[in-house]
Parts: structure tokens; sequence; C-alpha cells
């Protein structure tokens, strides 16, 4: 009698082990996927930035003007994000 009880109790906690285990490795492979996502978001907020300083660069928009405000406007929201992301020129 003790060893049914003690082989029902393996066999529920084998289930429930590959159970978790299962839910485990899907979150895993969410986690990946939102750390790709993630550094994909960083390089593309990174490479714009380098853009849009490369565009000021040449003095190409005047702040006086509403193209400039604009440009302006953008550019300070991009620093924004870039101090979020913690990403650096190199």
């Amino acid at each position: 009698m003790v060893e049914y009880i003690l082989i029902s109790l393996v066999a529920i906690a084998v289930y429930v082990i590959i159970n978790i285990f299962k839910k485990l490795e899907v979150s895993e492979d969410k986690v990946l996927a939102l750390m790709d996502s993630h550094e994909d978001l960083k390089r593309r907020i990174s490479d714009t930035i380098t853009y849009m300083r490369e565009i000021d660069s040449k003095g190409g928009f005047e702040s006086d003007d509403e193209v400039g405000t604009v440009f302006d406007a953008l550019k300070h929201e991009l620093e924004l994000l870039e101090d979020v992301y913690d990403i650096i020129d190199n």
C-alpha cells in the first residue's frame, strides 16, 4: 500500500517537473526574442542619432524657422532616448 502511494507521488512530481520545464523553455525563448528586439531598437536609435548629428553638422536646418524647430525637437527626443537606452557613440 505504501509503495503505491510513493509511486503515485513520484509520478505526480515527475509530471509537475516536466510541465514546469516546458513553461521555462517557452519563457526563455520569449526573453531571448525580447532581448534581440531591444538590441535592434538600440542599434536603430543609435543610427538615427548619428544620422541626425551628421545632418545637423552640415547646418542644413536653422532653428529660427519652422523646420528647424521641428528638427531640434526631434533631435532632443532622440537624445532622451539615447539616455534611456544608454547608447554610447563610438
